[in-house]
């Protein structure tokens, strides 16, 4: 057998772990969820689990990290905040993500600390936001606390809107008026690159 055909194959057993577990999720908490039923429902044996993953632990560490790094490459993408046009691609962009992946995210929100999450992604852009300090041409305390209120404030609309339903808004709505906050963000720092604080 190939290495391609074997990576096929080790990437859609992955998946099947990863769909059981999440079948699961819909009526057991975490802690009632074992090793040998993932293992059952994906149709595998329980050798096969520990090739992918240490525990169930593991798998949910795992699904949480891909999460925060592929909204954070999202970010990052744009980031700093720039254009307008780049404004509503990043906004636009992150929630086709999240409204591609949006019953696996409001599993693992129902179980897992919210907090830990939103944390988990801070924490990742403030490690590519010193990185582009380190290169040079950012002012440091503006995109610090930008990115960290920006990153939050993010979040907060993801949660509240998707997995809260506590902003009667469509998501259309939802948006148009991200894209006017970040155009805001955009237009101070402008403004502050002219003529610098007060």
């Amino acid at each position: 057998m190939t290495d391609k055909k074997k990576d096929l194959r080790f990437r859609k057993t992955e998946l099947s772990i990863r769909a059981a577990f999440f079948e699961l999720l819909k009526s057991r908490r975490i802690s009632e969820i074992t090793v040998a039923e993932i293992s059952r429902k994906a149709m595998l044996g329980r050798g096969t689990f520990y090739l992918h993953y240490k525990d169930i632990h593991d798998l949910l560490d795992t699904l949480e990290n891909e999460y925060v790094e592929a909204i954070g490459n999202i970010i990052d993408e744009y980031y700093p905040i720039a254009p307008a046009a780049n404004i509503s691609d990043l906004t636009e962009k992150l929630f086709r993500y999240i409204t591609a992946h949006e019953e696996q995210l409001r599993l693992l929100f129902h179980h897992i600390s919210t907090r830990s999450f939103i944390d988990r992604l801070i924490i990742r852009q403030r490690y590519v936001f010193s990185r582009l300090v380190e290169e040079g041409g950012c002012d440091a305390a503006y995109n610090a606390v930008e990115m960290s209120f920006m990153i939050s404030g993010f979040a907060g609309v993801i949660l509240d809107y998707w997995f809260l339903g506590s902003l009667p808004l469509s998501e259309k709505e939802i948006i148009y008026n991200l894209n006017r906050l970040l155009l805001n963000f955009s237009r101070a720092k402008k403004e502050m690159k002219r003529g610098g604080p007060s």
